[in-house]
């Protein structure tokens, strides 16, 4: 992880961080194995919000440049990369918001911004992986329902489910959201509620 610290250290010492030194920082962070992978710190990073958050959450959307992997970047991003990075991001987001560090005022802030962004990534032609969004979307709600069901609901998130069906994962979000029963989704975080 030292190629991490310099990295971490060299986006916290700018005043205001360019949104490419933070995107190669967190390349950096979830290309690490998941056996050496500083969970609570990258947590911990996630908990400042603003663009190392906005940025992090791309991974697992995949809506915006370098992130959704377009022409630009196709020297430096295959989809295997993609599929691996954001699936260590999801296990980072269900810990990071549904986890024991979750509990804190700046992480409800995010919930929000963080179902929006979410949401956003389940749309149909979407790059994102169905399976990720809707397992970080269901550790949310079995933790934060009150503060996250809402959000939900105002967003059509049964819409954008109805939408989506065939894709993996959104069915049983859709199942959870609306009846309130357990979701077949992988539980990442011990302890978290499973149903809403």
């Amino acid at each position: 992880p030292s190629a991490c610290a310099t990295a971490v250290a060299a986006a916290a010492a700018a005043s205001r961080p360019d949104y490419l030194q933070i995107y190669e920082m967190w390349c950096a962070w979830l290309d690490i194995d998941e056996a050496n992978f500083p969970l609570m710190q990258a947590a911990q990073m996630l908990m400042q919000g603003g663009e190392i958050g906005r940025s992090f959450i791309q991974f697992l959307v995949r809506g915006a440049e370098p992130q959704r992997g377009g022409v630009t970047s196709a020297a430096l991003w295959t989809e295997d990369l993609a599929l691996r990075r954001s699936c260590l991001a999801m296990q980072v987001a269900c810990y990071a918001f549904a986890g024991p560090c979750a509990g804190s005022l700046e992480a409800k802030r995010l919930l929000g911004l963080v179902c929006l962004e979410l949401l956003g990534g389940l749309q149909p032609r979407s790059r994102a992986c169905s399976l990720h969004l809707c397992t970080v979307l269901q550790h949310l709600l079995g933790a934060h329902d009150r503060e996250v069901f809402p959000v939900l609901l105002s967003c059509h998130a049964p819409f954008v489910l109805l939408r989506t069906i065939d894709q993996p994962g959104c069915s049983e979000l859709l199942q959870a959201l609306l009846l309130g029963c357990e979701a077949l989704l992988p539980m990442l975080v011990p302890g978290c509620p499973v149903k809403p």
